[in-house]
């Protein structure tokens, strides 16, 4: 009897062990934590082409971008100048990662201090990447010097200084969006007033075929607020970025207006490239004069080119040396 009972007391454990062992192994595998993605996800670019010009008006000139980062992964990048790696852990869920990389994105911008040959190293989980880049001399943007006097005719715009760097060449683009057909001829106007900046300037003006690279935008807008006879603003919008608004109401925005010079009510006035020479020069860095002569008079109206415009014009742009490299 006594040796049943020790059968039985075996049997019992052996059950209950069976039965634990059992719990272990049939847990959903559902609760396990994911495992990391390992860089599956990862991708990473750097900057192109080969040799670049260390521009600080151009905020993304040296930029390595990972899409697929997790918040298990860290990315590094070393741009090869001596300073510091830079280093960021992501913040997405696994799942997200491996699911939608482009929502999980990271990007380093660097500036180099001197013109040199570096070496660009990113690595995040299992991707390295590595590229040589060559830096050119830097160009120098014209700004007011030191105890320089505001010559006659025109004035420095919040005193900043020239939006472009000599030579430069500038994309441009226009969103014709909400465009009237009373006003579809306003593009023409635009190409032909940058020819003629162009000729003053020394920049080069190219029509891009999206907004996302242009330097200079234009587009249609309601500026009534600004007030009843505005035609037009313009003016610089960050680093090598300017953007000129034209109005949807103002009579000079018409194809009525349109060309060099038209004849308005039986007199002489402005035609509407005038409009558009005088609000890209607000974007290249030209403030408004009083001198009724001159383009940038802040009611409009002249016909050509004043001294003061060329001055302008000239100085921050036409008499500087093109970058070297």
């Amino acid at each position: 009897m006594t040796a049943r009972l020790a059968t039985i007391g075996r049997i019992a454990a052996l059950t209950a062990a069976t039965a634990a062992m059992s719990w272990i192994v049939l847990a959903p595998a559902a609760s396990a934590a994911p495992k990391p993605s390992a860089g599956t996800a990862v991708t990473a670019s750097v900057p192109t082409p080969d040799v670049l010009r260390e521009d600080k008006q151009t905020e993304e000139t040296n930029t390595v971008a990972f899409t697929g980062i997790d918040a298990k992964t860290v990315a590094r990048v070393s741009f090869g100048d001596g300073t510091e790696t830079q280093t960021e852990r992501g913040t997405c869920k696994v799942e997200t990662a491996i699911a939608h990389p482009e929502w999980c994105a990271i990007s380093f911008t660097h500036h180099y201090d001197a013109p040199g040959t570096y070496t660009i190293t990113a690595i995040a989980a299992r991707t390295t990447i590595s590229k040589v880049v060559t830096i050119t001399s830097k160009p120098v943007f014209w700004t007011p010097p030191a105890g320089w006097a505001q010559p006659a005719g025109w004035t420095v715009l919040w005193q900043r200084g020239a939006t472009y760097h000599p030579c430069q060449e500038v994309t441009w683009f226009f969103d014709r969006t909400g465009e009237a057909a009373d006003r579809t001829t306003m593009i023409d106007d635009v190409r032909t007033s940058l020819s003629m900046l162009s000729a003053e300037t020394g920049l080069t003006f190219t029509e891009a075929a999206e907004p996302s690279t242009a330097m200079l935008t234009f587009a249609w807008g309601d500026l009534t607020g600004r007030g009843p006879n505005v035609a037009g603003v313009g003016g610089p919008q960050g680093i090598a970025k300017a953007g000129v608004v034209f109005s949807i109401h103002s009579a000079w925005t018409t194809n009525a207006r349109g060309g060099v010079i038209t004849n308005w009510y039986g007199r002489g006035s402005a035609g509407r490239v005038w409009l558009v020479v005088h609000e890209v020069m607000h974007g290249l860095g030209v403030g408004h004069v009083e001198d009724a002569g001159q383009v940038m008079h802040a009611q409009g109206g002249a016909m050509a080119f004043g001294s003061g415009d060329l001055d302008a014009l000239h100085t921050m742009y036409r008499n500087n040396s093109c970058p070297v490299g």
